[in-house]
């Protein structure tokens, strides 16, 4: 007896054609790797924020600027002054810090000179 083998393929409509199928994986992998860039960018994020920099050096009673970045504005900066006797400090209170500016004490003996810029202590010295 022989085999009964049919010519004819038959139609499947329940399966997906190829093309259909490769065209789903490559929607899926775009997603995945839209999925894993979005998360490491978060990650990653912006990067650190650089502190300012301010540099000063001590000459008799000021406290003079030598370095500075750019644009930093006084309105940021404070100075806290302990010890002494009437003590009291003066420095511009408004425009950009810049080189060769100085803070001045008065009645400076025995004083402590704190200087904090946007919250981060730059500095202190005692004369």
């Amino acid at each position: 007896m022989k085999a009964n083998k049919s010519s004819r393929i038959e139609a499947d409509d329940k399966a997906v054609s190829a093309v259909i199928g490769v065209i789903l994986m490559v929607a899926i992998t775009v997603a995945i790797s839209a999925v894993v860039y979005v998360y490491a960018n978060g990650m990653i994020g912006t990067g650190m924020t650089i502190p300012p920099t301010l540099s000063f050096f001590k000459s008799g009673n000021d406290l003079v600027v030598i370095k500075t970045s750019a644009d930093l504005p006084w309105n940021l900066f404070s100075a806290n002054i302990t010890g002494g006797t009437n003590a009291s400090i003066s420095y511009p209170s408004s425009g950009s810090i810049e080189a060769g500016q100085s803070i001045r004490l008065v009645n400076s003996s025995g004083v402590t000179l704190r200087i904090v810029y946007a919250d981060t202590l730059m500095g202190s010295w005692t004369w």
